[in-house]
């Protein structure tokens, strides 16, 4: 069944989640890059690279040329055509002129523009724009003090030694707006106002990463359950933004072999939980983090010792949780 002419020109230049949203403008990429094209030919060299080309644009028909792909492939994640794209850009990018030059200008725009409701948010350009304002003023500061310098024939180490003043003041400030905009960011990932071409499905545990992000290091005892993907293992960001945390899997089973909740489902007889809380007390864990979905294992052990462990803190949505794991417990019973 054929796709009708405008839902595939709708797909190919509307900006959307996985479609290529090419832009107004992308159509010029063609004459372009067939002049590209011409110009290989015409001296004769790169016969590799051509071949490469005409590759490209053979896969490229072939897809077109039967009409019930044609929406599939408009629909299509942009990252497949990559060589396709990436060989017209470097082929448009040997054309000259000043036609050349006013074509590429608004492809790229066009491009900038498309890119605004793909993944930005009001957190993204409030800390592009403090970063851009700081490298602009890091700029005019540096020219001035070359010019100081040109003017009273200084040195060039003293040219140097100056001009670092304010890279390391624009370097600290960087750092310092990355570190305030670290959670605004991973709040809005979590309410999709931003990432919304690769949605961060499980963003919402952003609130337990921001209470392990503490000035004292944790040790951290990561574990999830089976989503049917295997997506859901964000332990990245429970590092904290200085990477003083550290993560540990500690697994629940006798022998201590990790247990695979996407092949043994029914786990019952392999798992353990004095050696899970042996181990959890060897390796100094000071808190449990539990991930959308919860490991079933796991979690109906923390439910049925609460002594042992005690909520601190969970997700936006109460699926993901972190535990205190409290060992003083342990030890009384362990006192003769």
């Amino acid at each position: 069944m054929g796709y009708p002419l405008a839902e595939v020109l709708d797909a190919l230049f509307t900006p959307n989640v996985y479609g290529l949203g090419f832009g107004l403008f992308a159509p010029l990429l063609l004459p372009l890059s067939v002049l590209g094209l011409w110009q290989v030919i015409r001296r004769g060299e790169h016969a590799l690279f051509t071949a490469f080309i005409i590759g490209c644009a053979v896969s490229f028909a072939a897809t077109l040329s039967q009409a019930t792909l044609w929406g599939l492939f408009a629909r299509a994640s942009a990252r497949f055509l990559t060589p396709t794209l990436g060989t017209a850009l470097i082929l448009s990018s040997l054309v000259s002129g000043r036609m050349a030059a006013f074509a590429w200008l608004l492809i790229t725009l066009n491009a900038e523009l498309y890119a605004i409701p793909v993944g930005w948010s009001s957190v993204d350009l409030r800390a592009v724009t403090q970063v851009g304002a700081a490298g602009l003023l890091a700029t005019v500061a540096i020219m001035r003090i070359r010019s100081l310098c040109i003017r009273y024939r200084s040195r060039p180490a003293i040219l140097l030694a100056l001009s670092a003043i304010p890279l390391v003041v624009l370097c600290a400030y960087v750092a310092n707006v990355r570190l305030r905009s670290r959670y605004d960011t991973y709040a809005a990932a979590a309410e999709r106002r931003a990432f919304d071409a690769n949605p961060i499905l499980y963003a919402s545990s952003w609130p337990i990463w921001q209470a392990l992000d503490s000035e004292s290091p944790h040790r951290i005892a990561l574990t999830a359950g089976w989503d049917g993907v295997g997506h859901n293992w964000y332990s990245y960001p429970l590092l904290g933004s200085r990477l003083q945390n550290e993560v540990f899997y500690v697994s629940p089973t006798r022998d201590g072999r990790p247990l695979d909740y996407s092949l043994e489902p029914d786990s019952a007889r392999a798992v353990s939980f004095a050696a899970w809380v042996t181990r959890l007390t060897a390796l100094h864990i000071d808190t449990i983090v539990m991930l959308d979905p919860l490991p079933p294992v796991e979690a109906s052990w923390i439910r049925e010792h609460p002594e042992l462990f005690q909520p601190s803190v969970c997700s936006q949505d109460g699926l993901s949780c972190a535990y205190q794991f409290q060992r003083d417990p342990l030890d009384s019973a362990a006192t003769p």
